[in-house]
C-alpha cells in the first residue's frame, strides 16, 4: 500500500483494514497511538511485548489469525503509516508524529508524555479540542492520530508547546555566546525544559527489533 496517498485530502484517515477477506477496526485515535508507544520499552522489549502492541491498535483481530511473520509484516505497514511525514529527506529524520527531528543533544525537541500538560492548553486554546473530553468518547469517534498530529504540528508560535519546543532547540549566535546573563538564562531554561524520557528511542527499538 502507498502509505503516502493515504494522508491526503481525497482519503480519510486509516480506520479499517481488510484482513484474508474480513474488515476489522485499527484503533488509531490519538490516545491509543500513544498508548501503543507506551507499551515500548527498549529494555524490556520482547517478542510477546510488540505482539501486545500490535493488538492493542486492531483489538478485534483474532489473536490465532496471522503467523507471527504476518503481524511483522503489517505492524511494519502499520509504524510506516503512523510515522509518515511528507516532511524530511526519510522517516528517519522525524519522531512518531512525524516531527523533522535535529539529530543533535536528545535528538529531539517534545515529548508526548513530558509536555502533555502544554500539548492539551495548545489544542484547548487555538483548536477548541479538549483532549480529556475525547478520551470519553468511544475509540471509533475519538480525535485520530492523522488529526492529532496535523493540529500539534501546526500549532502557533505562540503556544506555551512551540515556546518549549524553540527553547531546546535554541543554539546561541556568536554574539548572544558573549553576553553571560543570556547564556546563564538560556541554560537554565534548557536545563528546566530539558526532556527526560525518550520515545524517539523506543521507535527506533521497534523498528529494529528481530533485525
Amino acid at each position: 500500500m502507498d502509505i503516502a496517498s493515504q494522508h491526503s485530502l481525497i482519503e480519510t484517515p486509516l480506520d479499517s483494514i481488510v484482513i484474508h477477506g474480513k474488515k476489522y477496526f485499527i484503533d488509531l485515535s490519538f490516545d491509543n497511538v500513544i498508548r501503543f508507544y507506551n507499551l515500548i520499552d527498549p529494555d524490556t522489549l520482547n517478542e510477546e511485548i510488540i505482539v501486545r502492541a500490535f493488538f492493542s491498535l486492531i483489538p478485534k483481530l483474532p489473536h490465532d489469525l496471522l503467523s507471527p511473520d504476518e503481524i511483522i509484516e503489517l505492524l511494519d505497514y502499520l509504524l510506516d503509516y503512523i510515522n509518515y511525514t511528507p516532511y524530511g529527506s526519510s522517516q528517519s529524520d522525524v519522531d512518531i508524529t512525524g516531527e523533522v527531528m535535529h539529530r543533535d543533544n536528545n535528538g529531539k525537541y517534545y515529548d508526548l508524555e513530558q509536555d502533555a500538560g502544554v500539548i492539551y492548553a495548545a489544542f484547548q486554546m487555538y483548536a477548541g479540542i479538549d483532549l480529556y473530553k475525547e478520551l470519553m468518547k468511544p475509540p471509533s469517534e475519538r480525535l485520530h492520530w492523522d488529526k492529532f498530529q496535523s493540529l500539534l504540528m501546526a500549532m502557533p508560535e505562540q503556544s506555551m508547546f512551540k515556546q518549549i519546543m524553540s527553547i531546546r532547540q535554541r543554539e546561541p549566535s556568536k554574539e548572544e555566546i558573549k553576553d553571560a546573563d543570556f547564556m546563564v538564562s538560556l541554560n537554565r531554561q534548557k536545563k528546566f525544559y530539558g526532556l527526560k524520557n525518550s520515545r524517539y528511542d523506543r521507535n527506533v527499538a521497534v523498528e529494529n527489533f528481530g533485525r
